[in-house]
């Protein structure tokens, strides 16, 4: 029998990942409904740099009108890897995003991969959103770590839920050899840190990334 490509194996974790997403969005999990949230496939933005498009793989693109530009998107890379993701992809990755876009947009890193420590540090520096998805027999766990800031920011989100599930996220990308738990939550249980928010379910999560940026007024 032959064996998948590695081109075919990427195509499949996307695909896997869109669905999931898909399902969140049209559950309502973004807090909009579709066109307002829209989930786009290979999509293609604009670099300056190049002069020209680059291609992602994921994106889910949030508008208040469906007639106008997004307000704010969300790119999504999907890695499903054997080994262990090194800081330059989280570094390739921010790199082509700063190339496309300016503030109104969200990163989401989605693996079945550990992250090396100093990927892990990278993503919370930089606000990625990192998701590593365990396989269990028939069951898929998906594990999620939101982090940002300093570790003294993520103590104090620790400190505000319970100390061991916080650090369990953590452990869930960095551990290859961490067990897969029983979903509390059907098909998925998420654990995500993002400053001082905390998520029990992937929907959740998606509802926070997808929140609408507020401008602040100016000070008199």
């Amino acid at each position: 029998m032959k064996r998948p490509s590695t081109r075919n194996k990427g195509d499949a974790f996307e695909q896997r990942v869109a669905e999931i997403l898909l399902r969140e969005i049209k559950a309502g999990a973004m807090g909009l409904i579709p066109p307002s949230a829209e989930l786009r496939t290979a999509p293609r933005y604009h670099s300056n740099d190049r002069g020209g498009p680059i291609q992602f793989d994921l994106s889910i693109e949030l508008r208040l009108d469906p007639a106008l530009a997004p307000s704010l998107t969300i790119i999504i890379e999907c890695k499903d890897y054997a080994g262990s993701i090194d800081v330059g992809e989280l570094e390739e990755f921010k790199a082509k995003l700063d190339q496309c876009f300016g503030k109104n947009v969200k990163a989401m890193f989605v693996t079945t991969a550990v992250l090396q420590q100093g990927a892990l540090n990278y993503a919370r520096a930089q606000g990625i959103c990192v998701v590593r998805i365990i396989e269990n027999g028939e069951m898929e766990i998906m594990m999620a770590c939101m982090v940002d800031g300093s570790k003294a920011a993520f103590r104090e989100a620790a400190d505000q839920m319970a100390e061991d599930k916080a650090w369990e996220a953590q452990e869930a990308l960095l551990d290859y050899d961490f067990p897969a738990l029983d979903s509390t939550f059907g098909l998925f249980d998420t654990f995500a840190i993002d400053g001082e928010h905390q998520f029990a379910r992937a929907g959740d999560l998606l509802y926070h990334l997808g929140k609408p940026v507020v401008a602040q007024p100016r000070p008199t």
